[in-house]
């Protein structure tokens, strides 16, 4: 769909996705695709249990999303972002496999952390720009579920004690 129909769209009302509508679930679901890459790097170099099963939840419910979101765009005439080989990174004997771990579960955690922080923020930014229904909905929807996963990642890390130094400051 073009800009100019956007904006000058005289579809029935029922059927218009504004502009905030589009631009905020586009930036969520390409956020939640280019995220996927980064989730399986972790997922294969966890080695806390815990932590892999958490990746792969986390995983399962970013590819539920990604579906959602691009579902509504195309049912509104939009083409969404997508990764259609997303799944070949999982298989072992993928270009994607990466032989040693080279990050350790606590730095694991901590970088999740930001991702699910930087999530958060974007979503926060599409409800405020969101002004339908179906996509506010969709959107709150995805607030809560991120905002609960945030949580349940905060709770691991204080359980398995994986804290990063906070940042402090001195004096000159």
């Amino acid at each position: 769909m073009k800009l100019v129909n956007i904006l000058f769209n005289k579809q029935a009302q029922a059927d218009k996705l504004y502009l905030g509508d589009a631009t905020g679930l586009w930036f969520l679901a390409r956020n939640k695709v280019i995220n996927l890459p980064n989730l399986i790097i972790y997922l294969k170099q966890a080695q806390d249990s815990e932590l892999k099963n958490f990746l792969q939840l986390y995983l399962d419910d970013n590819i539920k999303v990604i579906t959602q979101i691009q579902n509504l765009l195309k049912d509104k005439g939009f083409h969404a972002p997508d990764e259609p080989y997303w799944k070949d990174m999982l298989n072992d004997n993928s270009a994607f496999n990466i032989p040693n771990t080279i990050l350790n579960d606590e730095k694991i955690a901590n970088s999740l952390i930001e991702l699910l922080r930087l999530s958060l923020t974007l979503i926060a930014e599409a409800l405020r720009n969101a002004v339908t229904e179906n996509p506010r909905e969709t959107i709150y929807d995805l607030l809560t579920e991120e905002n609960n996963t945030y949580d349940q990642l905060i709770r691991l890390r204080v359980k398995k004690n994986w804290f990063a130094p906070p940042p402090f400051l001195s004096p000159l």
